[in-house]
């Protein structure tokens, strides 16, 4: 058995299907931002909500185009983060703009257009009178000199709570965005090395395994250090004695076409859970069919049972040793 790695490859047609979806959810996701930001802002949690959504559809990019190269995952990651957190901020100076834009509105200044230039010129009058600096740019420098106030429940500009000034900001805001790229990232590497039949083309579900034994916490290491060494008589050892009860649980599935073929990928996991909803796995590996076959015969032998040939499941279905 060799510990599973994921094969690295991304076809052209999955890549662009990622990155169209990235940048579509990503301006969605910024704007969304901006938009709650108005009502409330959480000092940490809504940047980390932020990140935690840019990891979930990065993860779901790497998925939907099947992409098993870990750091094309990573920049996946990596571009979403940057264009939510990028659209939030630009949509901050964006929403100047439009208040701006309104008080021209109100002098009776005709067509949108013209509105619009007009609120961004007293926008930029104002920024260059505050600061002497115009534009996005400037809209940043101003926010950093105002600064900004940590309560318990949000981020104001009270007097109340910890104050932050201009360079203690300026850090804050270099924070939120590592956390943003940092877990997007991760995640979307996670996403990658899930296991992937390269033979059928498609990533393998938790409901393709099928449990093939149960064995002591304690022992998983030693059967992942057997199947590694290709002791196959330690392997089979430890899976034909079940515990008394609960332990990890080994799993199988055959990666190959609907008829058997000497060089299908057999994955194997040992998992257990981690609460009501949640399971670890503790490793994943993959070896040959001739490799299988010694396995099971070896857990037969222990057993004191006969030598017989082992099932012939169909593709993605998993081997059972009938425990």
């Amino acid at each position: 058995m060799k510990e599973y790695s994921p094969s690295g490859r991304v076809s052209i047609s999955g890549f662009i299907l990622a990155l169209i979806m990235i940048v579509i959810v990503g301006l969605i996701l910024g704007i969304i931002a901006y938009l709650i930001s108005k009502t409330i802002y959480l000092v940490p949690l809504s940047p980390l909500i932020l990140a935690f959504l840019c990891g979930t559809f990065a993860a779901l990019a790497v998925k939907w185009g099947k992409i098993r190269n870990s750091l094309v995952a990573i920049l996946i990651g990596l571009l979403i983060g940057a264009i939510s957190y990028g659209t939030y901020r630009t949509a901050e100076y964006v929403g100047e703009m439009v208040a701006a834009a309104q008080i021209v509105a109100i002098k009776d200044v005709p067509g949108l257009i013209s509105q619009v230039q007009g609120g961004q010129r007293l926008l930029d009058s104002f920024l260059q009178e505050e600061i002497g600096q115009v534009g996005f740019l400037g809209f940043t420098e101003y926010l950093a000199q105002q600064g900004m106030t940590i309560t318990r429940t949000s981020a104001t500009t009270s007097s109340s709570g910890v104050e932050l000034n201009r360079e203690m900001l300026y850090g804050y805001w270099v924070l939120e965005i590592l956390a943003i790229l940092l877990i997007a990232a991760l995640m979307a590497r996670s996403s990658a090395h899930k296991p992937f039949c390269e033979d059928g083309n498609k990533w393998l579900k938790d409901g393709d395994f099928q449990m093939i034994g149960a064995i002591n916490f304690e022992d998983v290491e030693p059967l992942k250090k057997a199947l590694l060494a290709g002791d196959f008589y330690t392997a089979g050892a430890i899976l034909a004695v079940p515990p008394p009860s609960g332990g990890s649980l080994v799993r199988m599935v055959r990666c190959g076409g609907s008829t058997e073929q000497l060089d299908d990928d057999i994955f194997i996991t040992a998992t257990q859970k981690k609460g009501r909803n949640r399971t670890e796995t503790s490793f994943t590996g993959m070896m040959s069919l001739s490799a299988y076959n010694m396995l099971w015969n070896a857990v037969q032998q222990r057993r004191a049972g006969p030598q017989q040939q082992p099932p012939l499941p169909a593709s993605g279905s998993g081997y059972q040793f009938d425990l």
